[in-house]
């Protein structure tokens, strides 16, 4: 079964959150992946502290109407892994999000994993957490599972960039698969994930196809598209 259907990259861009909200009412398991990064705040695909506000104020005017999954990058990630801060919780309203997911790109960090186990079971007990497993720092996600942590790997070989893999990872349990994903090619791509995922459960989750006029919109109909086309798949 698809757990989720994620759409990663929602930003300044939405003018209208209320129209997240009718895309979530019609399709109850879409997930709004909301990129989070110290440095890149108010950039394309990550959205201002104004706008994670809104989107806030949404959520409690809203209570449960929108899945959302905070995916964590850059410094963030980095200092919360090696010396344990976690500030993002000073300014980010991450009560609002369901499930964490921590984006490395195909990076290799150095990690403290005494320390990042630490933080992450005194600030990020109650999430569900997500790590890309692409072939770097992907013992975490054992570390945390060792320590009782609910924690999935999203098999994105493409490190973020949006490009669709030559075949899809085998999975040993409940994972997420990204990687080019589209509206056109969902369908498709649905049926050859399930023939990797061995009967387990899934998410799956698109970016890059779902954005539009040169990368600086996060286009709601594409992400329709995206979501009606996946649903005949769900399970």
């Amino acid at each position: 079964m698809i757990r989720f259907i994620t759409a990663t990259g929602a930003d300044d861009s939405v003018q209208d959150i209320e129209e997240m909200l009718k895309i979530s009412a019609e399709y109850p398991r879409v997930e709004w992946g909301i990129l989070l990064s110290k440095n890149n705040t108010g950039a394309y695909r990550f959205p201002s502290l104004p706008w994670l506000q809104k989107l806030a104020n949404k959520c409690r005017e809203n209570p449960g109407a929108l899945n959302l999954s905070a995916h964590i990058c850059g410094s963030w990630v980095r200092e919360m892994f090696l010396s344990g801060n976690a500030e993002i919780f000073n300014f980010v309203p991450m009560d609002i999000f369901k499930r964490v997911q921590f984006n490395f790109h195909a990076q290799s960090h150095m990690v403290n994993e005494g320390v990042a186990l630490g933080i992450l079971k005194a600030k990020f007990q109650p999430y569900e957490l997500i790590f890309q497993f692409d072939g770097v720092n992907d013992n975490l996600i054992n570390v945390c599972t060792d320590s009782g942590l609910k924690a999935y790997p999203l098999f994105d070989q493409s490190g973020g960039a949006g490009i669709l893999p030559d075949s899809w990872p085998q999975a040993k349990g409940y994972s997420g698969y990204a990687g080019g994903l589209s509206p056109e090619n969902v369908a498709y791509e649905i049926m050859q994930i399930r023939q990797a995922c061995a009967g387990h459960d899934i998410w799956i989750d698109a970016e890059t196809k779902l954005r539009s006029e040169g990368d600086s919109l996060f286009d709601l109909d594409k992400v329709r598209d995206y979501v009606k086309n996946a649903q005949p798949y769900m399970g």
